[in-house]
């Protein structure tokens, strides 16, 4: 998800904490107060760079050929 709806950092850093845990929920997932504040410290604390726009071209390229795949759910073992 994080890759996906957040590829600009900066929109993830302005969103905050709070907000960040509110839209995963919305989402159907749940993120921990404190992997959010991890992924929002990152957010915050990534340098913009000029090839910024290109970084997010390549992401969503990946994330278009990722979406294509079917997907796999992976299950624990069972005890026997």
């Amino acid at each position: 998800m994080v890759a996906a709806e957040f590829a600009d950092p900066a929109r993830l850093a302005a969103m905050g904490v709070a907000r960040f845990i509110r839209f995963a929920s919305h989402r159907e997932l749940r993120v921990t107060r404190p992997v959010a504040e991890r992924l929002v410290t990152a957010a915050r604390d990534a340098l913009p760079t000029r090839d910024a726009v290109i970084a997010r071209r390549v992401l969503a390229a990946d994330l278009g050929v990722v979406a294509t795949r079917p997907m796999r759910t992976l299950t624990r073992p069972t005890a026997s």
